[in-house]
């Protein structure tokens, strides 16, 4: 074969294979929610987080009621206090209002890094999980179907497998 046809041979089989491996390229798409849930570790981690929400909400309520009660006891005597007593009660009053205030704030902080700290782990095991599983498949991409961010997905074209993502995260 003379070297130009040879050229031409060669572009052309490098052409059709370019083709080919484009056809052949291989996508997945899953609910990173659901596989999320469906771990046994994330299920302990909510735990953990719902015991202390327990009782910082349990601690908002006591002051709550410590805060009803004096403002009862303040409105009980009220016609009947010393004006310096009456002005002392009201700045407690206030005092227990903003603390109650700031320890709500501080609590909501609290509660999302814990939750936070305890479901890194999680999610790094499910990342690790995904492409350790991606790469075994060789998927060249996988895709959250979460948020309505995959609002269509052609079956034939791409592969779900939050199924198999959560049968895998489940040992």
């Amino acid at each position: 074969m003379p070297p130009m046809k040879k050229t031409i041979a060669l572009s052309l089989l490098l052409i059709l294979t370019l083709a080919v491996k484009a056809q052949t390229i291989r996508f997945a798409h899953f609910s990173y929610n659901e596989v999320l849930r469906a771990m046994p570790d994330y299920a302990e981690a909510q735990q953990g987080i719902e015991q202390l929400r327990k009782q910082y909400s349990d601690e908002a309520q006591r002051m709550a009621n410590e805060f009803s009660n004096k403002y009862e006891d303040l409105l009980e005597d009220y016609n009947t206090l010393a004006p310096a007593i009456l002005s002392k009660r009201q700045a407690e009053l206030q005092q227990l209002a903003q603390q109650g205030a700031t320890f709500k704030n501080d609590a909501q902080k609290l509660l999302s890094q814990t939750e936070d700290q305890k479901l890194a782990p999680v999610k790094q095991r499910l990342s690790d999980t995904l492409s350790s599983y991606a790469k075994e498949q060789g998927y060249a991409f996988v895709i959250n179907t979460d948020g309505n961010n995959l609002p269509y997905v052609d079956p034939a074209q791409g592969d779900d497998i939050t199924t198999k993502l959560k049968e895998l995260l489940q040992r």
